[in-house]
């Protein structure tokens, strides 16, 4: 217990560098920003006071307490690291394996220390599949963590079919209706609030069928197509050479996302088969692959991280104080452009002075209590 708590401690230090040292601001984390500013201000889309747009609103509302109470890179970096700790733990549930839990979670740093909803989609996501796991009767609890995955990635309502039938196989129908109807109580109030229930259109496909196909190769969120090829065909070798074991509980939703992602980047412009939609499907498929022997695994992990630092990086200089300085570039970049960012929304500072003032009367409240009874009974025994 003692050697898993140091662990546990060394796992949130070397996190906490790595998001320090990593974080990244995209287009969509300064919407996702503005968006969690204005929320406060019960504007749910709009952003910098003027574009309204159709983001999902999960990772709006989760950010917001972060980067109202803290400076905003520091909450920025502990709402990251909230996160990619309990997405480490996640890992752990499935595997028992501490070492290999830390590996595995660090395929994924740069989805974690990336502000965007990628992050909260994971981890909710998994956190659906524990649930499942455990067996659990809290349907109440599925359903509204499946509510809040609905408005974090609009893609989760692929997750949807995999629950149905695995309920129907059990013959256990109370949490289809659960699910069935925050479905549509979600899509309802989607509607009646944006005219439509999946954001904005997409413009039609141009690409052919076999440049879409070879995106599936940037799964492991590696800009050359050959280092993902090669660690794919490292990844067959170790298969064929080390014996293990497949559990086939992610399979039907693996194949149905795929499916969906394929379709949806068939249809339209926008790239759906891209590192960050895809990067649940790498997760499953080492949470369904188990070694007998974990030394393949680590092997294997071994591998990406290597082939990750040579293709993603310059090696040339150093390292940590080359991200370094891209990051505080675009974060200066990002803060520069929105001048509304760096202001506290006067409704949450209204709700912060008056939380302040309830704490601090029940504070007052319980010591006089105390005292009280303290003074009753000295004066019992007297």
């Amino acid at each position: 217990m003692i050697l898993n708590k140091k662990f546990d401690f060394f796992v949130l230090i070397l996190f906490t560098i790595i998001i320090y040292y990593f974080l990244g601001i995209s287009n969509d984390g300064f919407a996702y920003i503005s968006l969690s500013k204005n929320i406060l201000n019960f504007d749910f889309y709009t952003i910098d006071q003027s574009l309204e747009v159709k983001y999902p609103l999960s990772y709006p509302f989760y950010i917001t307490p972060f980067i109202e109470f803290f400076d905003l890179r520091i909450g920025l970096v502990v709402s990251s690291l909230l996160l990619y700790y309990i997405f480490y733990k996640q890992i752990l549930f499935f595997n028992k394996s501490s070492l290999i839990s830390l590996i595995i979670s660090l395929f994924f740093f740069k989805t974690f220390s990336n502000v965007g909803s990628e992050s909260l989609f994971i981890v909710l996501i998994l956190y659906v599949f524990i649930l499942l796991k455990k067996q659990s009767k809290k349907y109440l609890l599925i359903s509204f963590v499946f509510l809040i995955l609905l408005e974090t990635k609009y893609i989760s309502l692929s997750i949807l079919p995999f629950i149905i039938l695995y309920y129907l196989r059990k013959k256990n129908y109370k949490p289809i209706y659960y699910l069935t109807f925050v479905v549509f109580f979600w899509a309802l109030i989607k509607f009646l609030f944006l005219g439509t229930i999946t954001g904005d259109g997409r413009f039609e496909n141009t690409d052919s069928i076999l440049n879409i196909s070879l995106h599936f190769f940037h799964l492991f969120d590696i800009d050359n197509i050959y280092y993902s090829f090669s660690l794919l065909i490292l990844f067959i070798i170790l298969l064929i050479k080390y014996e293990f074991k497949f559990d086939s509980f992610f399979l039907p939703f693996i194949i149905l996302y795929s499916v969906l992602l394929f379709y949806s980047r068939v249809t339209t412009s926008f790239d759906m088969i891209s590192p960050r939609f895809l990067s649940i499907c790498l997760i499953l498929i080492m949470l369904s692959i188990n070694f007998k022997s974990k030394y393949p695994n680590v092997i294997l992990f071994s591998f990406f991280v290597t082939f990750y630092l040579i293709s993603d990086f310059k090696t040339g200089d150093n390292f940590f104080d080359v991200q370094k300085s891209l990051t505080e570039n675009r974060y200066e970049n990002v803060i520069s452009g929105n001048k509304y960012i760096n202001n506290f929304s006067t409704n949450f500072l209204i709700l912060k002075n008056i939380l302040i003032i309830i704490v601090e009367k029940s504070f007052i409240y319980i010591l006089k209590k105390l005292i009280n009874k303290r003074l009753s009974i000295s004066e019992t025994q007297i």
